[in-house]
């Protein structure tokens, strides 16, 4: 079971482990997208860091209604305690990039 918080603004927070390019698993905190169904979204400096390779692009419709081209990489999630594949992207624009918590934040992420 993964558990999480909600924060006094109401936003939902799950710590994920995510496996770097060596396999050893950071800790990082994620604001839940209750409508979101497809990639875990990363800033771009923590999928670098992570060194998580490119699959491919495509074409997602945001929340606006427009549409943009993202990079899709794929990497190892912990979740529920088992290691499964996933595929993550990055957005272009720095407002999706606030949606995960900073990494100075401690836990519980507000």
């Amino acid at each position: 079971m993964i558990t999480g918080i909600v924060t006094p603004s109401l936003s939902a927070i799950v710590r994920l482990h995510i496996a770097d390019s060596t396999g050893t698993t950071q800790a990082m905190d994620f604001k839940i997208d209750t409508a979101f169904t497809d990639f875990i979204n990363l800033p771009f400096a923590t999928v670098q860091a992570l060194g998580l390779p490119l699959n491919t692009h495509e074409i997602v419709q945001i929340a606006d209604g427009s549409f943009v081209r993202v990079p899709v990489y794929s990497g190892v999630v912990i979740w529920d305690s088992k290691a499964r594949k996933l595929t993550f992207t990055h957005w272009v624009l720095s407002a999706w990039s606030a949606w995960r918590c900073s990494p100075a934040t401690t836990w519980p992420c507000v």
